[in-house]
């Protein structure tokens, strides 16, 4: 059996309009000359933790992301939101600009 193509589970993830990117330093799959930041397989199952869009809902997110790793595998898909991005610009939140 081959190792999943993990680099290529996580590029359908980050192209779900609800999902801003993975996130970052809580999990990671390792591999032999790299690391998938925010996806892991254990246990059976596929955990995926990103940082959602502002306007999209929790349930709508994780369907775009259980539909999108659907091509790529018949585990279970748990999707764990861990922040979500922030709507305003950071210059603008900070009163700078115009």
């Amino acid at each position: 059996m081959t190792d999943p193509d993990v680099a290529a589970w996580a590029r359908a993830v980050e192209v779900c309009p609800s999902v801003a990117c993975l996130s970052s330093g809580t999990i990671a799959t390792y591999l032999r000359n790299d690391r998938v930041e925010g996806l892991r397989i254990a246990d059976g199952q596929v955990e995926v933790h990103v940082v959602g869009r502002w306007d999209a809902t929790v349930p709508h997110l994780a369907r775009e992301v259980r539909t999108a790793l659907a091509v790529h595998t018949s585990l279970p898909v748990s999707v764990y939101v861990e922040d979500l991005e922030d709507p305003v610009p950071a210059r603008t939140a900070r009163g700078e600009g115009s």
